[in-house]
């Protein structure tokens, strides 16, 4: 294993790992690489940042980039800081480590350790950074030192995927790192900001069936996949997996089979396949989003995954009220967002209350169209303490727990 920067190079010796010649790898990179660059201090010990990750198929975690440095402070002496670094299942509260790795930061004597891409890479002799059953996984780092010591952690501005780059909570609940980082990074409420981290992943099993297209689409009440291979060895057929609905965020879903296709053999010629999933709601999660993957199975059971497609059904939201964003959240923001989701145009009605159950404010109550709407709750005059916020309409209600902090 090594890690390395742009400028200077930091080394830790570890047994020689195995040629990759033979196995197809990829990088997996969610940052906006043509975006701004800011850059968000942090004193050590830092919280764990993470970003959440997509493994199509089985994979190893071969190499990890972090965009990073380290501001030292004149009391550190030659006490070095120390770089972790975790791959984490997502399974999040539930904290399951698949490798992880920690690296010397030498001192460096000017006081600054220049911002760069630091590489760990992983030993695969052995693999233990193995993603199996495939799926969303997170690449976790925190930093740590001398009393004084201020990370530098390297941001991109706009988010590719806002959702994607998470603070861990001491709790392993999750915080988007747009909103952990808005007041340093003066951040307006239609920013968002990417961690620069990337990792490198290879394909250990190959991909028996070469898969061109899957595509979803909608047809009346129900959902048509359709998707086409070039050449196929070995191929028993596809099981046809859907997400199920959850409001988790953060959490490993389960993935439910609603059917299978037969595949056909071994065969070099190009073929096309369609399924129609005739009753898509039970996937259905709040904003309408349906989500599906392929399971390709060899007639030896070898099993590989293709990856995620996602379509939003027309008019199937349910009612719903969501987790405001941060939670807690600190007075000083000036205000949290909620969202919620109704089924058919109606009125709702959104109020405050606080922890004596006396209304505080009223955020909404007004005529709705289906789908999914953002609520603005301001802060202003509010004490810190715990606060529910209450979603009524058509004789249904919703109640959510709200914490103010200094």
């Amino acid at each position: 294993m090594h890690i390395r920067s742009a400028v200077a190079v930091f080394c830790v010796l570890f047994p020689a790992f195995t040629a990759l010649s033979q196995i197809p790898c990829d990088p997996l990179s969610y940052f906006n690489e043509s975006g701004q660059e800011l850059v968000y201090r942090q004193a050590v010990p830092t919280p764990w940042f993470a970003v959440r990750m997509t493994a199509d198929w089985v994979a190893t975690i071969d190499t990890a980039f972090i965009g990073m440095g380290v501001e030292r402070a004149m009391s550190s002496g030659m006490r070095p800081d120390t770089l972790e670094v975790r791959v984490l299942a997502n399974q999040l509260p539930t904290y399951f480590i698949l490798d992880q790795f920690i690296a010397l930061i030498p001192p460096n004597l000017q006081g600054l350790v220049p911002d760069a891409m630091y590489i760990i890479e992983f030993t695969i002799d052995s693999p233990i950074a193995w993603v199996d059953p495939p799926n969303d996984f997170y690449l976790a780092w925190r930093v740590r030192g001398p009393s004084g010591d201020v990370a530098r952690i390297r941001m991109m501005k706009p988010a590719q995927d806002p959702t994607r780059s998470i603070i861990i909570n001491q709790n392993n609940t999750t915080t988007l790192a747009t909103d952990y980082m808005r007041t340093q990074l003066q951040l307006g409420t239609a920013d968002s900001v990417d961690f620069r981290t990337q990792t490198h992943v290879c394909w250990q099993n190959g991909t028996p069936v070469e898969l061109t297209s899957f595509t979803a689409r909608s047809i009346n009440d129900a959902v048509l996949l359709e998707w086409h291979t070039a050449t196929e060895e070995n191929n028993s057929g596809f099981s046809i997996e859907r997400l199920a609905a959850s409001s988790d965020k953060g959490m490993m879903n389960l993935w439910e089979r609603i059917g299978f296709v037969d595949g056909h053999g071994t065969t070099t010629a190009a073929q096309s396949y369609s399924f129609i999933d005739s009753h898509p709601l039970p996937g259905a999660n709040p904003d309408g989003r349906v989500r599906y993957r392929l399971r390709q199975i060899d007639f030896d059971g070898r099993t590989d995954l293709s990856p995620i497609v996602e379509i939003t059904l027309p008019n199937s939201f349910a009612f719903s009220l969501e987790q405001n964003y941060p939670n807690p959240v600190r007075v000083s923001a000036g205000s949290t967002i909620a969202a919620i989701a109704l089924p058919s145009a109606q009125s709702a009605r959104l109020e405050l209350f606080d922890a004596l159950g006396r209304s505080v404010a009223l955020i909404a109550d007004r005529p709705f169209s289906a789908g999914r709407h953002q609520l603005l709750i301001p802060l202003q005059g509010l004490r810190t303490g715990m606060y529910f916020y209450r979603l009524t309409s058509a004789g249904q209600s919703l109640t959510r727990r709200l914490s103010v902090v200094e």
